[in-house]
């Protein structure tokens, strides 16, 4: 019965970051996502076995959510998710990464603990060139910016 639960919520948080996209644009949440979580502290625990796998369901129903969401969810709708609920939830130390590929051109979205990519085949992102790390950028509080701290 929690499965239908958590796979019910999740499909609202995907409903709502849907709507906020289209509402708001890329720009506007990648900033309230990097300013929200990236700063949280990373958590232990004592049972990582159970953690991992809890961990693990939790990514499986962001996938299922968003294969089922009939407005098109993509890797942008999974990324932004997963790296939400691994910082808050969990305090796992992910990072949001965008990268674009120029041919074929193509974006993708994807979340990086260290240099493991999560969720990811590493031939289906050895095509992309990152240009969005939500670790190496800051927020400009007086324009409302990301600005890149590489630059």
């Amino acid at each position: 019965m929690t499965n239908i639960i958590t796979f019910i919520y999740i499909y609202i948080v995907v409903t709502l970051f849907d709507i906020n996209l289209k509402k708001n644009g890329f720009a506007e949440m990648f900033k309230r996502y990097v300013s929200k979580y990236e700063k949280l502290p990373e958590k232990r625990y004592d049972a990582p076995e159970q953690t991992n796998e809890e961990i693990f369901k939790l990514l499986e129903t962001i996938e299922k959510a968003c294969v089922f969401y009939p407005r098109n969810a993509k890797c942008i709708h999974k990324a932004f998710i997963s790296y939400r609920y691994l910082r808050k939830k969990y305090g796992i130390q992910v990072k949001l990464i965008i990268g674009v590929s120029n041919f074929p051109f193509g974006a993708h979205a994807w979340i990086k603990q260290n240099e493991h990519d999560i969720g990811e085949y590493d031939t289906e992102i050895d095509n992309y060139t990152i240009i969005l790390d939500s670790s190496s950028y800051s927020i400009k509080e007086d324009k409302s910016e990301v600005v890149s701290r590489a630059n």
